[in-house]
């Protein structure tokens, strides 16, 4: 009997029109998502050959300005002093230029494990000399500074990138600039799951689950004759709604996955990512996770919220 009245409250579920606009409304959000929302999301600490080329040029010319003045300040019988500029310039830029010639090197070779090395040492080194040593020689890029709180904003972003490319680096698996950039797959669905997404995924699981027990009161007559527990029904009903929200999420996924995957790559389950702890001045701000793992626990997480809800 149980069965039975699993399989009708199923197929009572699949066939509810409100359930069906549902599915179809979260199809429609997945391809909204792969096809419009991942190709123009912008990525500020992108891997650009250009920007990092062009930068090396312009600090190697400012470098050459910084010792010219120093020569002078050398000479005797002269007693022109070094711009605080220049003095910074002598003190940090060497340091800058080595990372920066690696990783255009790396860049030219294609050899993304020696790019994220150097790039994980430019943006720790480049973010100290801003946030801590306030260097008025270096600034995070423009797009930091949406919201009134730039430097605190660019700090974050520094951080981050700093422990995802050192997250990347441990994990072992193969890399590429869609990797580094986040935009494969399985990266670009793990980023929106862990924002906004999963508020409208319990949106969802709210919608699902509106008239799955107050729709009884039509049928109050024929439920009353089932030879079912109130108990076992409510676990039948929450059994249907698992299902139900299960089949659901999967089918986005895979729609997001067919969307973006040709494009950008499918990505590994074996590549690590940053997880955010709450405050950067923890000793360790971001902690390392295998998207494998996340999605495991993503899973766990989505099924038992479909459940209290």
């Amino acid at each position: 009997m149980r069965w039975h009245y699993f399989l009708f409250q199923l197929k009572t579920f699949f066939t509810n029109p409100k359930n069906i606009g549902l599915y179809i409304v979260t199809a429609l959000l997945s391809v909204y998502f792969g096809l419009v929302s991942v190709p123009n999301h912008h990525v500020i600490n992108s891997v650009d050959h250009y920007a990092i080329k062009r930068e090396y040029k312009d600090d190697i010319a400012f470098l050459k300005v910084a010792k010219k003045e120093y020569e002078q300040a050398n000479k005797p019988n002269l007693t022109v002093i070094p711009s605080q500029g220049a003095k910074n310039a002598m003190e940090t830029y060497p340091t800058i230029l080595k990372y920066d010639k690696e990783r255009l090197a790396a860049l030219k070779r294609k050899d993304w494990r020696t790019y994220a090395l150097y790039s994980s040492k430019w943006y720790k080194y480049v973010d100290n000399l801003i946030f801590v040593k306030e260097n008025q020689n270096f600034m995070y890029p423009a797009e930091y500074g949406h919201n009134g709180i730039y430097k605190e904003n660019g700090h974050f972003g520094y951080q981050r990138t700093y422990y995802f490319y050192n997250a990347l680096l441990a994990s072992g698996a193969s890399l590429n600039k869609n990797v580094l950039e986040e935009r494969t797959a399985l990266q670009r669905v793990q980023n929106s799951l862990s924002g906004w997404t999963t508020l409208i995924l319990i949106i969802i699981v709210i919608f699902y689950t509106a008239d799955i027990f107050p729709g009884d009161k039509k049928y109050h007559t024929v439920i009353k004759n089932i030879p079912l527990s109130k108990i076992t029904i409510l676990w039948l009903k929450t059994a249907v709604v698992e299902v139900g929200v299960l089949l659901d999420f999967f089918m986005a996924f895979i729609i997001a996955i067919v969307c973006i995957a040709p494009k950008y790559g499918m990505g590994s389950l074996n590549l690590k990512t940053t997880f955010y702890m709450g405050r950067l001045y923890f000793k360790v701000p971001f902690r390392y996770q295998t998207l494998g793992i996340f999605y495991v626990k993503s899973s766990i997480i989505r099924s038992l919220a479909s459940f209290f809800v």
